[in-house]
């Protein structure tokens, strides 16, 4: 019923980690079984006269004169056909502008000239990403991390790319590799657990977080996300021990309040679940938006049930109480006194809240409809009149503006 900030709800797909704007051209020596292809011969004169031009294509470029980069990193090719770092940056301009199949080729070649440079083979793996050739960027990423299965940014390379691919089982078997290398990690374990809990692997995503937790013991977040999964896994009791050791730890705490006013009313403690309530909305913690969106669930729950209608006004008047200028809670109770069918005394606090907020037209458009209900013609042309100050082209303000005139020159 009340919304969680739980860290598991959804797979968060690790950014897959293009690199076409950023890295540099530095070359990287290859293996001993990496030779580079044999090229033609190139005198030493056109090897200069290339990486001059190539100095030039760079400026062009960081100057955002693409064109005329272009066509200098085209020229420095052909003094130099075997300049790589030329075939490297026209891979990525052309990758940039979304020409896939000459980025391609461009990579493709420069990867054949220096077949040990990592930067070359990772925007190749890129390009083959964004062509949608996801077995031939994987295929590229697994060489790289398995030639170097100690380097931790080639190894969460293969990690994102695993989870752009959605193939959760191996990313889990990525991430373990990640974890023996270089440690625990808080980050990694979170990723570990919504793997599992996308895989349907309740009771593993439990043990992933109950390890975190013994890591940071008084962590109410870690607190709370295990307790969902405890939720998740039929185990309300464990999931209710966590929500009083998080109150232990912060009695302020709203979303504890919130989660074992569920579990309360799950138990049919309607009672108690509602006093929980109350003290969350105590709470500076706990946002207004997220007051509201509580206060209108008790709002329709009132429509077939006095009982809830009467929680909903009670912690309407808590939120008042708590923000008297706040022009989201004067309107919510502007809205309440509407159903309530006390017009006047609803308009009173929906005209504040468009003083408050001018920039909010549906305050406006709530008072002038009032007014048209009460037939108020003089309030309309004056309301009217300072709501076209601030929003002067809008058609619903004019037709009320015209209606008052009209009713009142009669």
């Amino acid at each position: 019923m009340f919304p969680r900030s739980s860290l598991y709800k959804n797979i968060s797909i690790v950014a897959i980690l293009l690199i076409f704007a950023s890295c540099s051209v530095q070359k990287k020596p290859g293996t001993a079984s990496e030779e580079p292809i044999p090229q033609k011969p190139v005198s030493e004169l056109k090897k200069l006269e290339s990486s001059a031009i190539l100095i030039d294509a760079s400026k062009q470029k960081m100057l955002g004169n693409w064109s005329n980069a272009i066509v200098l990193y085209a020229e420095a090719l052909k003094a130099d056909p075997g300049n790589d770092a030329a075939l490297f940056e026209l891979a990525k301009i052309h990758a940039r502008q979304g020409q896939l199949n000459d980025a391609e080729k461009f990579a493709k070649k420069a990867v054949e000239i220096d077949p040990g440079n990592n930067f070359y083979k990772i925007s190749l793996a890129d390009i083959y990403f964004l062509q949608k050739k996801n077995e031939e960027g994987i295929r590229i990423q697994k060489e790289i991390a398995k030639a170097s299965p100690n380097n931790i940014n080639l190894q969460l390379t293969l990690l994102s790319s695993y989870f752009y691919m959605e193939d959760y089982e191996n990313a889990l078997a990525q991430i373990q590799h990640i974890e023996d290398i270089s440690g625990f990690s808080n980050e990694l374990s979170i990723q570990k657990q919504k793997l599992y809990v996308e895989l349907g692997q309740i009771e593993n995503a439990i043990k992933e977080a109950e390890k975190l937790l013994s890591y940071y013991p008084q962590d109410v977040l870690y607190m709370e996300s295990l307790a969902d999964l405890y939720e998740q896994a039929g185990r309300a009791e464990e999931a209710f021990d966590l929500y009083q050791k998080m109150l232990e730890i912060r009695p302020d705490y709203a979303m504890a309040r919130l989660l074992m006013a569920d579990y309360y009313r799950n138990k049919g403690m309607e009672e108690e679940s509602f006093n929980q309530v109350k003290k969350a909305f105590e709470s500076d913690q706990l946002a207004v938006k997220a007051k509201v969106r509580i206060l209108l669930t008790y709002f329709f729950m009132g429509e077939e049930n006095l009982q809830h209608r009467n929680q909903a006004d009670t912690l309407i008047r808590m939120l008042l109480d708590q923000y008297p200028e706040n022009p989201t809670a004067l309107a919510v109770y502007g809205d309440f006194l509407v159903q309530e069918e006390k017009l006047g005394e609803a308009r009173k606090y929906l005209y504040k809240a468009a003083q408050i907020e001018p920039g909010e037209i549906s305050y406006w458009q709530q008072v002038l409809y009032i007014d048209s209900q009460t037939e108020n013609f003089e309030q309309m042309l004056e309301v009217s009149d300072e709501a076209l100050g601030y929003f002067f082209e809008h058609p619903i303000l004019y037709f009320f503006n015209g209606l008052a005139n009209f009713q009142l020159k009669m």
